[in-house]
């Protein structure tokens, strides 16, 4: 419990930055919320946010400012797009439950950048969310230029039915197929563009600091050339990532 409460605090309790762009909520057709970061400069660039298992939308709020401000900081205009999971467990995988990486594709970015140019598309995602942005962004490197995983839940077979077996029953109908089908492990296997930039960031908890060491290996094994390993020691929460963080993962994605 101690743990799981240092990791809501920061979330509950921490402000909000002050920031020179906008964030407005906006749903889609298919009824869909989000949140979308507005830059103070006209952009060319987009970055999609992707939460945590058991985040209600005001949580998601917080964490695109978090973001935006560490764009903010290191100079850079760039629009965000954080879509919420209301079921809150989905993985941001096409399962028995939602459909949330076809949501993301085929409903909010369309949805997101009507009006808008885009030249540069990067993704990230805190911890469930960490899975779902290697997911999408190794599946489809035609369309996204960068990933940054934060403490994620980079789950295989074996840790999702160990450790969120109501995840695997509840969205993957306990099917080891249907989970294959939406797993960043096969993604990077099968991912055509291995030079796809890959960061991974982990902190204290055991079990992310496990998984995010494991993939990494993965990634290795599965010829992908731009991965870099950050073990921070951090606890389990995006403010604390983004405030050391931020600049690096910045740079990573969007240059100096």
């Amino acid at each position: 419990m101690a743990g799981i409460l240092r990791g809501v605090v920061p979330y509950v309790c921490g402000g909000k930055p002050t920031l020179q762009g906008s964030v407005t909520e906006h749903q889609t057709e298919q009824g869909v919320w989000y949140f979308l970061y507005t830059p103070p400069r006209p952009s060319t660039s987009i970055l999609y946010h992707l939460h945590g298992a058991g985040e209600i939308f005001a949580f998601v709020r917080k964490e695109v400012y978090w973001t935006a401000a560490a764009l903010e900081q290191a100079g850079k205009s760039v629009h965000i797009v954080a879509p919420h999971d209301v079921t809150k467990f989905g993985m941001w995988a096409d399962g028995k439950k939602v459909r949330m990486a076809t949501s993301v594709m085929n409903d909010v970015m369309p949805h997101a950048e009507r009006g808008l140019v885009i030249e540069k598309r990067c993704i990230q995602g805190f911890s469930m969310g960490g899975f779902g942005a290697a997911l999408l962004g190794l599946r489809r490197p035609d369309l996204f230029s960068g990933i940054v995983s934060w403490d994620g839940a980079l789950h295989s077979w074996e840790t999702l039915t160990r450790n969120r077996a109501f995840i695997a029953r509840d969205q993957f109908d306990n099917s080891e197929a249907m989970f294959d089908e939406n797993s960043p492990w096969k993604a990077a296997e099968a991912c055509p563009n291995k030079n796809m930039p890959v960061l991974i960031l982990v902190g204290s908890m055991p079990a992310t600091l496990e998984y995010g060491r494991r993939f990494h290996k993965h990634l290795e094994d599965s010829g992908m050339q731009q991965i870099t390993l950050v073990e921070t020691g951090l606890i389990h929460s995006l403010q604390p990532f983004l405030a050391a963080h931020g600049q690096q993962a910045t740079r990573f994605l969007f240059g100096d």
